[in-house]
């Protein structure tokens, strides 16, 4: 997945990093589902980690906006606030997920330990 990376600023100060997609569609959610990585980082990591062993077939769970169902191949992720069938849900590779979820974790760490 193709993204830039961006800082907000708030009162002239860098205040929030975030991702902007190439895929337009998928970007609104997708920024959404990472949020929620960083609320729940060991959790969404010990469940897309069951799908990609091979020791589930399929994950289904939920955050604060988003729920999401992990499957080897592909992922389901929808924003729970968003009742539009044509727009509240994407589906992702769950590999390239997986690769994106390690670098907005890196991104974040590296992002807020520039400001300690």
């Amino acid at each position: 997945m193709k993204y830039q990376k961006r800082t907000i600023y708030k009162d002239g100060k860098p205040f929030e990093i975030v991702f902007d997609f190439e895929d337009q569609e998928k970007d609104k959610i997708l920024q959404m589902f990472l949020f929620e990585a960083s609320d729940f980082p060991t959790q969404i990591r010990e469940q897309i980690n069951l799908v990609l062993e091979g020791k589930e077939e399929l994950v289904e769970s939920s955050g604060n906006c988003c729920s999401w169902d992990f499957e080897p191949e592909e992922t389901d992720i929808w924003d729970m606030f968003d009742d539009n069938e044509e727009t509240n849900h994407i589906v992702v590779n769950t590999k390239e997920l997986s690769t994106l979820i390690d670098e907005w974790i890196a991104a974040r760490k590296a992002f807020k330990e520039s400001f300690a």
